[in-house]
């Protein structure tokens, strides 16, 4: 029987983020449920910070601070872990908040059933606006034959491409502390892409049982340098993909009755196709657009991270004409310095296409009834069109195994 008063640990990695973290620290500081060791870790912030995580200790003597040379966010999440002294253990990142019951809610699953993980939902806020994001698959518990039944099998792909069956993000779980060690510890520090699943999944994938609820107390912020606009360095980011998806197929690998390396395989192509903004090796041909071939004239639609290296690798071919950039979030995206017009916008000039920068099919559907009811013809709207023989064509181009997810340009100091 878990004590139903039982120690809840709180990491919150801290890096500039000092516009936020009095509203984040407050938040935790207000929760319901209060037997809490709230610990802040101070990764090196060059910004005021520090002096106000010293602030809020001398407030509250739950608070322990970890003040630290920048190591990157693997290394500050290991740091809290080092002296967190609840059974169990959830992390916020300290440009997010929290609801007054957010823990609460995560820890009344684990009173009911001693699982192994409780998953929550979130809000994710975007200049005022929240999208509530609830769990994709059904909410509640979970045995270890239920697990390896209907979680697992979905868990990295729940059948619809660039999506999840559970999300990848720790800060809407609930962990137990010593199996958190185990796989908090395993985790390379040159893992700075997807860190969040290089966790998740390990841990998701050696658990006994699991609550899902639909509780949506975490508010997730999606500010403007969450927000990548270009990508400097492919050879970077290419190795860093490449050792998240060799620890993901070292720590998951077991479970033979799933197909962990279709799984895999189809997470590694969305993420590459995001980072490349599908303009993979500068081929034209992965360009993922149906009709794009005969176009030069082009629009883009849609000003999220997709639509942002998309534009960016266009522009980067010259090969096509980008005539404009439109989005129904125009206003907030203009505020964070994107050169974004409103949706009406396209009926101002002529073009050849208009390329919805989306893989998610809802969002996607929407667009282009929003397109059509503005009178645009149908087809000179293009949608995002996976063809996964030429992706794996051009992966293999650029020097990838799509098996061992081993890269030819590896770069050197990130540890294999």
């Amino acid at each position: 029987m878990i004590n139903e008063d039982q120690l809840v640990s709180i990491i919150i990695p801290i890096y500039g983020v000092e516009i936020y973290l009095k509203k984040c620290i407050e938040s935790v500081l207000n929760q319901s449920y209060s037997n809490l060791q709230i610990i802040l870790v101070n990764d090196g912030s060059k910004d005021n910070c520090a002096e106000i995580c010293d602030y809020y200790s001398k407030l509250d003597p739950r608070i322990i601070i970890i003040h630290k040379e920048n190591e990157g966010l693997v290394n500050a999440r290991k740091s809290g872990l080092s002296v967190a002294q609840g059974e169990f253990v959830t992390f916020i990142d300290g440009d997010d908040w929290v609801g007054k019951d957010f823990i609460y809610n995560l820890v009344q699953p684990v009173i009911k059933y001693n699982t192994d993980l409780v998953i929550a939902g979130y809000l994710r806020e975007f200049y005022g606006k929240e999208d509530k994001i609830i769990p994709k698959l059904a909410i509640g518990y979970y045995t270890k034959e239920q697990l390896l039944e209907y979680i697992l099998p979905n868990a990295i792909y729940n059948g619809i491409f660039f999506q999840h069956g559970i999300s990848t993000y720790v800060w809407n779980k609930l962990f137990k502390l010593n199996k958190l060690k185990s796989f908090l510890s395993i985790i390379d520090k040159n893992i700075i892409m997807g860190e969040d699943a290089a966790l998740t999944y390990p841990y998701l994938f050696n658990c006994d049982n699991i609550y899902i609820t639909d509780a949506t107390d975490y508010f997730y912020r999606q500010r403007p340098n969450s927000i990548v606009k270009s990508v400097p360095n492919l050879n970077l980011e290419y190795s860093q993909l490449s050792l998240l998806f060799k620890h993901l197929k070292r720590h998951i690998s077991k479970f033979e009755h799933i197909d962990l390396q279709i799984h895999l395989k189809l997470y590694f192509f969305a993420q590459i196709l995001i980072r490349s903004g599908g303009v993979i090796n500068d081929d034209i041909k992965t360009i993922p657009f149906s009709n794009i071939e005969t176009a030069k004239d082009i629009v883009i639609y849609s000003s999220g991270s997709f639509g942002q290296h998309l534009i960016s690798s266009l522009r980067k071919l010259n090969y096509y004409n980008i005539i404009s950039w439109i989005d129904e979030d125009h206003i907030e995206s203009q505020i964070f310095g994107l050169e974004v017009n409103s949706i009406d916008h396209i009926l101002e000039f002529d073009f050849d296409l208009v390329l919805i920068a989306s893989i998610d099919q809802h969002y996607t559907n929407e667009a282009v009834n929003k397109l059509t009811q503005l009178g645009i013809k149908r087809d000179k709207i293009a949608c995002f069109k996976l063809d996964l023989t030429e992706i794996e064509k051009a992966i293999i181009k650029i020097g990838f195994d799509i098996n061992t997810f081993n890269y030819k340009d590896q770069i050197y100091g990130l540890n294999q």
